[in-house]
C-alpha cells in the first residue's frame, strides 16, 4: 500500500528543558518539527480528513506533551513524544521527531543542537 508523508517544521516553543540550572530557571527557545507517515487512503483524490491524520492536532499534542514535564536531555523528551503520538494516534504507521535547540549553552557559540528521533509501527 502507498504511504503518504506530512511533515512540519518550526514549531516555536519556548521551555525549560536542559542540563544547566540556569535553562531549568530561565528556559530556552526550541524549534520541532515531525514527520508523520500514514497509509494512503482508498481514495486519495478525495479531499476530506477521513483517513488521514489531523496535522494540526498532531502539532498541538506535540505542545502539549513538550510542556508536560522537564526533560535534562532531549532524546528522552523526544521518544516520550514519538511513542506518545503513535499510542493516541493509531491511523500513523511512523513518526519522525526532529528537537532542535536554539543557541545552546555550550562552551562554544553554537546556532543549534538538534536531535531526531524516529519510531515505525
Amino acid at each position: 500500500m502507498p504511504e503518504v508523508k506530512i511533515s512540519v517544521r518550526g514549531i516555536s516553543v519556548w521551555a525549560f528543558h536542559g542540563l544547566e540550572k540556569n535553562e531549568a530557571r530561565l528556559g530556552s527557545q526550541f524549534s520541532i518539527g515531525f514527520d508523520a507517515f500514514y497509509d494512503e487512503p482508498s481514495n486519495p483524490l478525495k479531499d476530506t480528513l477521513k483517513g488521514r491524520p489531523d496535522y494540526a492536532r498532531i502539532c498541538n499534542r506535540i505542545v502539549e506533551l513538550f510542556k508536560k514535564q522537564r526533560y535534562r536531555l532531549m532524546e528522552p523528551l523526544g521518544a516520550f513524544i514519538a511513542d506518545t503520538l503513535l499510542k493516541e494516534f493509531p491511523i500513523l504507521t511512523g513518526v519522525k521527531i526532529y528537537i532542535r535547540k536554539l543557541k545552546p549553552a555550550l562552551s562554544l557559540p553554537v546556532e543549534y543542537s538538534e536531535i531526531e528521533v524516529t519510531r515505525i509501527r
